[in-house]
């Protein structure tokens, strides 16, 4: 990595480490700050829990070791990822270049250092004190644009000399893949403040002059630009999308690290998805999982942003659209490979999807995580949604979800009983493979019905259980699980038999999962119990599932408790799912909503949206201001006995939403 070396007073060379930083707080809800005060040895980087930060706008991914060591400049430790720039051969994984931008850096110590980001704005910083100097750093991407542009402000004393070490063009991007040379770079340095400023080579040396100000801009475009845009007009571009008069916003009347998480965590995931290719568990921030989609996407970031960025949660079903071809693929080889009778009628299609889709859409995992197939019902049941809400066109929807259908009718057997099962998968426990798994079944079940509802009124996939309740798989040893399974029946599946035994399974299920597992778990129990327990509890158990994971700087949101790997969206997303569909109470349904909701509406294809508030005493009200219903802006005013909505109005009757 070609770290921008930053050496006030001349004849600086070496450079020093920028202490890590911590959480500091309570802080405003929009401005996320950490100091370099603590943790100066990183246990295990570039991913430890306290050194690294990760910030993306979906195409352009830039990682920013805080406790930088000189020898590490240039390492594979810094890295830079963009989308849809993937290895050309073997497993389909995200390139990894070496990432020009950086932080200051120098031969003595910084002093006072402060990290910031600002999600009003989208504007990383850091500011620091150095040999009399203020140093100021700035770091913005472009909301729309795989480009950034960083600035280094120096204030001093009038007279004294200062250096800044910038590549005009970065040279530092060479990549760790097969790719061929890498992208294409434009960039541009500008200096100004200072009249005395020259470039020297690649280097910026100043004599501070009268104004006691000198500015270096750094402007860096990956692919084809035509203009640059400069610092203010990229700042004003973000801060627009960031939290401009169309930006979806949360309010919680209530504690102070909630609104923060929150927000925080909608600030993530809304910067982390794809626009226009596949979404992985890390988006573009890191290389774990290459940047391939499972259902992390479809499952659980796709129904949070739903309601607040239609857009990018478009961008997850037409991803599936697009890559449908690859789909009818692997469906024919597996049909082929099984030896299945199938005599497809004209025009029909029929679609496997892979459990990691790459670019192309082919499949990418090893062969016992292959053995996910819930995912192809797991994408059915996104479209249809995506369909319902007006995200997609309905006849291609109704085509994804029919070529989805025809492949698990196949893959499902008929059991003694006269029930269906699906044999021989790999539970989303993934600590099991074996037959009758309650969410693969029921996913199954609920997908051949919304394809083809007449044959499969009266059809039923079996639901493995004992005299006590629901099992979550044929022998089902009732000890302990990677993650949550057997509760996903009941969200986001929400069948009906699961959900009356809702008390029962999460007596059976709740604290089985590992302790170092993914977050989902912890916040999948929130929302059940949320919905079918005691609020309280729930409450705790949500603030549970975000406060072991942000451990890291600014809220950074890890995979695992232990601080590793950032920024895991599944898990943002899943702490958002268990607020909007637990405590906020949203339900999405293909029959009326139950009775206690205090607000609905219906939306498209026959169903419904409807709230059904369950906020815990801490939180007096929610609003959610700019989410979309249809198409249209909606704010809406929560509390448990009422839901105020404008401007929107619900339709009299469901004919509306045919």
């Amino acid at each position: 990595m070609a770290l921008a070396a930053l050496c006030v007073l001349a004849g600086c060379s070496n450079k020093t480490r920028l202490a890590a930083v911590r959480n500091e707080g309570p802080l405003s809800s929009s401005v996320l700050s950490a100091r370099a005060e603590e943790f100066k040895a990183l246990d295990d980087p570039p991913y430890s829990p306290n050194g690294y930060v990760c910030l993306t706008n979906g195409l352009l991914g830039v990682g920013f070791q805080l406790d930088q060591r000189a020898e590490d400049a240039g390492s594979d430790n810094f890295t830079l990822f963009l989308a849809n720039r993937f290895t050309r051969t073997g497993t389909e994984s995200l390139v990894q270049f070496g990432n020009p931008f950086g932080l200051p850096t120098s031969s003595q110590p910084f002093r006072d250092e402060v990290a910031s980001l600002d999600l009003e704005t989208g504007v990383y910083s850091v500011r620091a004190r150095h040999g009399g100097h203020d140093v100021y750093y700035e770091f913005v991407l472009s909301p729309s644009s795989p480009s950034a542009v960083e600035r280094w402000t120096i204030k001093g004393q009038p007279g004294q000399r200062a250096e800044l070490d910038v590549e005009k063009v970065p040279r530092s991007l060479s990549s760790q893949g097969e790719v061929d040379s890498g992208p294409a770079v434009k960039a541009v340095v500008a200096v100004d403040g200072d009249d005395q400023a020259q470039m020297d080579g690649p280097s910026v040396k100043a004599v501070i002059g009268q104004s006691g100000v000198v500015r270096v801009t750094r402007k860096v475009a990956f692919g084809a630009e035509s203009r640059l845009p400069s610092f203010e007009e990229t700042a004003q571009a973000a801060k627009e999308w960031a939290s401009g008069r169309d930006a979806p916003r949360v309010i919680i009347d209530g504690p102070a690290d909630d609104q923060r998480f929150v927000a925080s965590a909608l600030y993530f995931l809304r910067c982390g998805v794809n626009p226009s290719g596949p979404t992985g568990p890390f988006g573009v921030t890191n290389p774990k999982y290459g940047g391939r989609q499972f259902w992390d996407a479809d499952t659980w970031m796709f129904p949070v942003l739903a309601l607040c960025e239609p857009k990018r949660a478009a961008a997850i079903p037409l991803f599936r659209l697009a890559t449908a071809p690859a789909a009818f693929t692997q469906a024919l080889d597996w049909i082929a490979e099984k030896g299945v009778l199938y005599h497809p009628a004209p025009g029909e299609r029929i679609y496997k999807y892979p459990w990691e889709a790459g670019p192309t859409g082919k499949e990418n995992a090893p062969e016992a995580s292959a053995k996910q197939h819930h995912i192809t019902a797991d994408v059915a049941l996104m479209a249809e949604h995506a369909s319902a809400l007006g995200l997609i066109d309905p006849v291609a929807s109704g085509k994804l979800v029919r070529g989805c259908a025809n492949w698990l009718w196949r893959r499902s057997s008929r059991l003694e009983s006269g029930e269906w099962g699906i044999l021989d998968t790999m539970s989303p426990d993934e600590f099991h493979t074996g037959d009758n798994d309650l969410y693969t079944n029921i996913a199954t079940e609920q997908a051949l019905k919304a394809a083809y509802p007449s044959d499969w009124k009266n059809r039923r996939f079996k639901r493995p259980r004992d005299s006590t309740t629901f099992l979550t798989y044929d022998n089902d040893g009732l000890r302990a699980y990677k993650q949550a399974a057997a509760l996903l029946a009941i969200w986001p599946l929400q069948d009906p038999d699961c959900e009356a035994e809702a008390g029962a399974m999460l007596k059976r299920f709740a604290g089985k999962t590992a302790k170092n597992g993914p977050a989902m778990s912890k916040s999948v129990e929130a929302l059940v119990r949320a919905r079918f327990g005691d609020v309280e509890v729930a409450y705790q158990e949500w603030r549970t599932s975000w406060q072991l994971y942000t451990k890291r700087p600014l809220m950074q949101f890890s995979e695992a408790p232990n601080g590793k790997n950032a920024t895991f969206l599944t898990g943002v997303a899943g702490c958002l799912d268990a607020f909007l569909y637990g405590f906020v109470g949203f339900r999405i349904d293909k029959r009326e909503p139950p009775a206690g909701a205090k607000w609905k509406t219906p939306i498209k294809n026959g169903y419904w949206l409807s709230i059904t508030p369950k906020l815990p005493k801490a939180w007096p009200s929610v609003k959610l201001q700019n989410f979309s219903v249809l198409g249209r802006k909606v704010d809406f005013t929560i509390t448990n006995s009422a839901v105020t909505v404008s401007p929107m109005q619900a339709p009299p009757s469901n004919k509306a939403g045919k």
